[in-house]
């Protein structure tokens, strides 16, 4: 599977346990969005993977928008920080 670099541009507590999450992505990967809660795969620093339901509608440009459990996959919750995708 091929990942793609998607630095996080906004973070903030949407929940005592959901945090919301903004990635920048390049205008292929955006354009691939097209189903309401869409899943993306993403690359863990361990080698695993953690997958996410998308939480914007489709066609919004350049952002995937996501709540994270803050309990879950070990991921880095900061803005400036990168997933891979």
């Amino acid at each position: 599977m091929d990942f793609h670099r998607a630095p996080v541009r906004r973070v903030w507590r949407e929940t005592p346990r959901l945090t919301g999450v903004v990635l920048e992505v390049a205008p292929e990967i955006a354009q691939a969005h097209e189903t309401p809660g869409q899943v993306i795969s993403t690359q863990l620093a361990d080698g695993g993977s953690a997958y996410f339901a998308l939480a914007n509608a489709p066609g919004e440009a350049r952002a995937l928008e996501q709540l994270v459990d803050v309990g879950g996959a070990p991921v880095v919750l900061q803005e400036g920080a990168e997933w891979q995708i």
